[in-house]
């Protein structure tokens, strides 16, 4: 990497510490470089510490701060001009209301269990190793 260059992070926001550490583990094991949340809240105090991830990785139902709540505050503040970040959600949610209630704010989602190749896939359209 070149001195004062960056590399893109991927903000992964899943409240199962296994789906969580594996999605993380199988990123890392590709080259990127992955930032972990618990919740939506832990997600937003990380996003005001830190430069805008590449990607955001986010589930839907999650206590504390949902994905759809995480996804209300970006809209409600900016702080982080959120719609030049691809959101993708990975979701277990039953019906299909919970996506289209937050379309129009992601770029793709993704039913659990997840298909590895097509999450590297979407992955390498948005992130650069």
């Amino acid at each position: 990497m070149v001195a004062g260059q960056r590399r893109s992070e991927i903000l992964v926001i899943e409240d199962d510490d296994q789906v969580r550490d594996a999605i993380r583990a199988l990123l890392e094991s590709e080259g990127y470089s992955v930032l972990a949340a618990s919740n939506g809240k832990d997600a937003l105090e990380r996003l005001n510490r830190i430069h805008p991830p590449a990607l955001i990785l986010l589930d839907l139902l999650m206590p504390v701060m949902s994905g759809q709540e995480f996804l209300a505050e970006l809209i409600k503040e900016d702080a982080i001009n959120f719609s030049k970040i691809p959101i993708v959600v990975i979701t277990g949610a039953s019906g299909d209301k919970w996506i289209e209630s937050i379309k129009p704010f992601t770029a793709v989602s993704l039913r659990k269990p997840v298909d590895v190749d097509a999450l590297l896939g979407i992955v390498a359209q948005y992130v650069s190793v």
